[in-house]
C-alpha cells in the first residue's frame, strides 16, 4: 500500500476528487486504499487482495461509503433526492 501512496495520482477513484495526503489518516477526507474489485471478490477468485493492481486510491470516507460494493456498479440510495 505504501507504494501506491507514494506512487499515485493523489485523486479518489469513486469520487473523482482530490486527496490532501497532509491529512490525519483518520480524518474523512484522507487518502485511503481502496479494493476494486472488492475484497470478497478477490479472495473467491483466489487473488491476493493486497497486491497493487487490485488497489486504487480514495478518500477515507468514500471508501467507507462504497463499503463491499463493486465500485463499478452505482450506490443506489433508498432516498431520492
Amino acid at each position: 500500500m505504501a507504494q501506491l501512496k507514494r506512487e499515485s495520482v493523489p485523486i479518489c477513484h469513486l469520487c473523482g476528487r482530490d486527496i490532501d495526503m497532509a491529512l490525519h489518516y483518520l480524518d474523512p477526507w484522507s487518502w485511503q486504499a481502496d479494493h476494486d474489485p472488492s475484497i470478497a471478490v478477490l479472495l473467491a477468485r483466489g487473488d491476493d487482495p493486497d497486491d497493487v493492481q487490485w488497489l486504487r486510491p480514495s478518500h477515507r470516507r468514500c471508501n467507507i461509503s462504497k463499503g463491499n460494493r463493486d465500485a463499478r456498479r452505482p450506490v443506489i440510495s433508498s432516498r431520492q433526492w
